[in-house]
């Protein structure tokens, strides 16, 4: 659950945005989030290592409600990644 915290709060931080992903509709936007969420939530419960590497950027920090930092490397390490 507590990595849940740490994806919530990783949703409102901008890591990265490739300037194509602005010539794309608003619905595939959102249908893109949707799914890289949901595969972040699937390697977040399996401690897949190779979704973390391809997901996020190795400089990505997030912060959750309580004020927390997190690294990419603490998220992989909770995750078991």
């Amino acid at each position: 659950m507590q990595l849940a915290h740490w994806f919530a709060a990783g949703l409102l931080i901008t890591t990265s945005i490739a300037p194509s992903t602005f010539t794309h509709s608003t619905k595939d936007v959102a249908a893109l989030i949707k799914r890289q969420s949901q595969e972040f939530s699937d390697a977040s419960a399996s401690g897949d290592s190779a979704a973390f590497d391809r997901l996020l950027d190795d400089s990505v920090i997030f912060k959750n409600e309580t004020g927390a930092i997190a690294t990419k490397m603490d998220l992989r390490r909770v995750a078991g990644a």
